[in-house]
């Protein structure tokens, strides 16, 4: 791996207080760096693996983000697209497939993380995604065995582990700040920097209501700093506690220089009982541990960034991977919170890697490594995302190693046991 060394990621840090400028001077010297150490193969997987790709016919296809599995029951759920779909501003129709089958399709997704499609529950019988009527934003719960589907008049950001409920945000806010996450089908032009009716919303899946929980108001008057006023708000990668009675969230802003700040909050389910966990300007990617601790890529002016495990309405924390895992990824712990999977961001040779780290032991396996091309960058680009398999033998992730994204998994039985 051609990693980053600590002066290249100390200049990024330091450019992060001027965006534009930060995004050229990457792109830049990525192209350089991809020219100079670019190898033949496209991947390289530990040989202890076996990999599998899902696809329906010549299509491309992926899963989306990594807080949730596309495996339930045997049952294998993903999005499937074309060429003539693959938009810098995804608008257009995509296949929903289960099984290999087509079973429902959505105009609201985006590359990052798809249209939300996720299972309701663990029994496999149902699943949820995002779609467009015509004039808002909607969900559509979708019987597995019939394909029978029931709209809910309002879209879904996270699914309660059992089914019954989703947290919601506004994705024509996130449409505005944050194009990788936003749907477009919408105009967010009017979108305000500070709306007193906008944050997080509960949806009541069995009654098809929705209400607001954690309002942009709440949160300004919680712990206030400087940097807030006449900012521009926004809520992100919310996540539920296994025991479905807390929820985490990042709260971030961006002052009148683009610069973004990010906080990691936690809260009951009906919004009370806010507890501010990280807020030293930068919070990255985080996971439940359990329904009382959560790893995250966060910010510590004394300790540096790194992964911190956090003890949820406590002040109570410890770092994670030591000088093993120093770059921010996507974390998840496994089902018996014995192994962290995470991956890393493309380094100079444009390679992405998987990694398992053992907790226990704090040893570090590269499960493989993967090309990421140079057209794939921005709102377009493919982060490995991977997640467990609710069994804990086995992980799927999104790739493009190939020249053309799709939904892999891996049997990583004979390393983890």
């Amino acid at each position: 791996m051609k990693s980053y060394n600590r002066v290249e990621r100390y200049t990024a840090r330091i450019l992060g207080k001027f965006p534009h400028i930060k995004e050229r001077v990457k792109y830049i010297y990525q192209y350089i760096n991809y020219n100079l150490y670019k190898e033949r193969r496209n991947c390289h997987v530990n040989d202890e693996i076996s990999l599998k790709r899902y696809a329906l016919e010549s299509n491309g296809s992926f899963w989306g983000y990594y807080d949730k599995s596309p495996i339930c029951c045997g049952q294998v759920l993903y999005h499937s697209f074309n060429d003539t779909m693959a938009q810098r501003w995804p608008m257009s129709n995509i296949d929903i497939v289960l099984n290999d089958k087509v079973c429902s399709s959505t105009r609201t997704w985006n590359w990052q993380q798809g249209s939300m499609l996720s299972w309701m529950g663990d029994d496999g019988l149902s699943f949820i995604h995002n779609d467009f009527d015509g004039h808002k934003y909607v969900s559509k719960i979708v019987n597995a065995k019939n394909l029978q589907c029931t709209t809910i008049d309002y879209p879904i950001y996270k699914v309660s582990h059992n089914g019954t409920f989703a947290l919601s945000l506004n994705f024509a806010r996130l449409a505005k700040l944050r194009p990788d996450y936003g749907y477009f089908n919408i105009d967010c032009s009017g979108i305000e920097k500070m709306d007193k009716n906008d944050g997080i919303f509960y949806v009541d899946l069995e009654n098809n209501t929705q209400k607001l929980i954690v309002s942009f108001q709440d949160l300004l008057k919680l712990f206030p700093k400087p940097c807030m006023e006449d900012a521009w708000h926004k809520v992100n990668h919310i996540d539920i506690a296994p025991d479905n009675k807390r929820f985490m969230f990042l709260h971030r802003w961006f002052d009148n220089k683009r610069r973004k700040f990010s906080r990691l909050i936690t809260a009951n389910i009906d919004g009370s009982d806010l507890c501010v966990l990280a807020d030293e300007d930068m919070v990255s990617h985080c996971a439940w541990k359990n329904s009382s601790e959560i790893i995250a890529w966060a910010r510590k002016h004394n300790a540096g960034d790194r992964y911190y495990l956090f003890k949820d309405k406590t002040e109570h924390f410890q770092t994670v991977g030591g000088d093993i895992l120093l770059e921010d990824g996507h974390p998840q712990l496994s089902p018996d919170e014995k192994w962290l999977l995470t991956d890393t961001y493309p380094d100079r040779a444009r390679r992405a890697s998987l990694l398992l780290y053992q907790l226990e032991t704090a040893k570090k396996f590269i499960l493989g490594t993967f090309l990421s091309p140079m057209c794939y960058h921005q709102e377009s680009r493919c982060d490995l995302h991977p997640r467990w398999n609710p069994d804990g033998k086995g992980i799927t992730f999104d790739s493009i190693h190939t020249g053309r994204r799709h939904l892999y998994e891996m049997d990583i039985s004979r390393i983890v046991d």
